[in-house]
């Protein structure tokens, strides 16, 4: 599949969750308005009546300057969308760039959920319970993609991560660039053995073949598959999706893929004392 049809996918999926018009204006407040849901999921998770604001910006403040500056960098495109299509209608012209700009925005609200569950898997390492490692495949593969990556770069020794990245990445995008993604890693992957420790211990043979080898072969097009529609991948989560336990890591897990299909039914109205309900956006955005 190439980057434009799956553009259009990963777009549709995002207006479908809303169930929003398909016009420009819908679409820029709806990903202002999602933005803002999932930056206060991530500060927050399970806000009450009587969390406030401040409380809000106090957590922000106390987040690693790295991950604070990550999210200000999916902050920034989202805002500047949003401050362009104001001024465009101010001044009655239209921004030769609000296409791409409104594309970006996109691009950063995915980034926000890979963020979402980013934290989720610092608290329960990827990997440790296959079901939840089986079950957060059934997100959008450009979301799973994208966590993956940071996972990776976080905990580049993980051969669950591994394996499932190279997967997302061929359902995400195609074969070449899961292709190109084992070359530019080729020297660690092959410094990887593909089976665990406990398993080598039982079976030597297993420390011969490397996570370069398992990658390498799964590439395949039959792979570069995705849902036909965003109604169908919905469909597939919660007939198969959500875990039965009451675990904490269940019980999150459940809520955060919940989240990502019906976020704008899980927040409360915006929590603002000074009427403007981007509070968060608004904080992330000023970091200096």
């Amino acid at each position: 599949m190439n980057i434009e049809a799956y553009l259009e996918f990963r777009n549709e999926c995002i207006n479908k969750t809303a169930d929003i018009n398909t016009t420009y204006d819908d679409k820029v407040n709806f990903v202002l308005y999602t933005a803002e849901l999932i930056v206060r999921k991530i500060v927050i998770p399970y806000p009450n009546n009587q969390t406030t604001e401040q409380d809000f910006i106090n957590k922000a403040d106390s987040f690693p300057h790295n991950f604070k500056h990550f999210i200000k960098s999916c902050v920034v495109d989202i805002v500047d969308m949003a401050y362009s299509d104001i001024e465009h209608k101010k001044s009655g012209t239209k921004d030769p760039d609000a296409v791409k700009k409104y594309y970006n925005s996109i691009e950063s609200i995915q980034e926000l959920y890979a963020c979402l569950f980013v934290q989720y898997f610092r608290t329960f390492e990827f990997g440790s319970n296959m079901n939840i490692a089986n079950r957060f495949s059934l997100l959008p593969p450009i979301i799973r993609c994208k966590t993956l990556q940071h996972l990776y770069a976080m905990n580049p020794d993980n051969i669950v991560i591994i394996d499932k990245l190279g997967l997302s990445i061929t359902k995400a995008y195609d074969t070449k660039t899961t292709a190109k993604w084992i070359m530019q890693n080729e020297e660690h992957l092959k410094s990887i053995p593909a089976a665990s420790k406990e398993m080598i211990e039982m079976i030597p043979e297993f420390a011969e073949h490397t996570m370069y080898d398992s990658c390498v072969g799964k590439i395949n097009p039959d792979y570069e598959s995705i849902y036909a529609d965003f109604e169908t991948l919905k469909a597939s989560y919660y007939s198969k999706g959500i875990m039965d336990g009451e675990t904490q890591e269940i019980l999150m897990f459940n809520d955060y893929m919940q989240f990502a299909y019906e976020c704008l039914e899980k927040i409360p109205s915006p929590i603002t004392k000074d009427g403007n309900p981007y509070f968060l956006l608004s904080y992330f955005d000023s970091l200096k």
